[in-house]
């Protein structure tokens, strides 16, 4: 089996629909309903941008279809209630790291 390079570090990038590739650190996996899901932040290059933005972590579905070099695909998660459940089971698990607020929390 090939270990991904960057797997030390967790980084993995990732294409949108548009062709743009961006790096996401792999911030925690977490298994739910027999599907494994991954919480990513995205990496931003530059500093200053990085300290204005509050890192958005993002929460993707690891796909059981492997693509042609063997690496499982992630997907969006569309569903709202799977993403609900999925953002809980993070939240938990990174509240010490993070600090989340709810949408409905007034700044």
């Amino acid at each position: 089996m090939m270990e991904n390079e960057n797997w030390g570090e967790d980084i993995i990038s990732l294409m949108d629909e548009e062709g743009n590739q961006s790096e996401y650190k792999i911030v925690a996996c977490a298994e739910m309903d027999g599907t494994e899901y991954m919480a990513l932040e995205p990496i931003i290059e530059d500093p200053e941008e990085a300290l204005m933005d509050a890192a958005e972590l993002v929460f993707l579905k690891v796909s059981e279809e492997l693509d042609e070099d063997g690496e499982a695909y992630l997907d969006a998660i569309l569903d709202e209630d799977e993403l609900d459940r999925v953002a809980e089971i993070f939240r938990d698990k990174l509240s010490e790291e993070y600090e989340f607020l709810d949408e409905d929390e007034e700044e």
